[in-house]
C-alpha cells in the first residue's frame, strides 16, 4: 500500500466522523438512490425540516453532498462518486448486518 498523507487521513478521520451520526448517515443512504429535497428527506426519516436542513448543511459544508435549485425548491444529492461508491462497497459487503 502507497504512503498515505497525514491530510487525507484527517480528511477521512473528519468524513467518518460526519458519517457516525445516524441520521447524517441515513441521509447519505437515503440520497445513494436519489436525489432529495429537505421536505422529503424530513418525512422520509421522520424528523423535523430544521433538524434535516441542519443535517444537510454539515454535509454539504464537508462537501459529501451538494444542492441544486430547481424552482422554489433545492435538491441535494451525493457529491461525488468516490462516497457513493465507498457506501455501496461497505453496505454489500456483509459487514453490516
Amino acid at each position: 500500500m502507497e504512503s498515505i498523507n497525514i491530510n487525507s487521513i484527517k480528511n477521512l478521520a473528519t468524513t467518518l466522523n460526519l458519517l457516525g451520526d445516524i441520521v447524517r448517515l441515513e441521509i447519505v443512504i437515503y440520497l445513494l438512490t436519489q436525489e432529495s429535497s429537505v421536505n422529503q428527506l424530513a418525512s422520509h426519516l421522520n424528523i423535523s425540516q430544521p433538524l434535516a436542513s441542519h443535517h444537510l448543511r454539515l454535509l454539504k459544508d464537508a462537501r459529501i453532498v451538494e444542492a441544486s435549485r430547481y424552482g422554489k425548491q433545492i435538491f441535494y444529492r451525493l457529491k461525488d462518486d468516490k462516497i457513493k461508491s465507498f457506501l455501496e462497497q461497505t453496505l454489500n459487503s456483509g459487514v453490516i448486518k
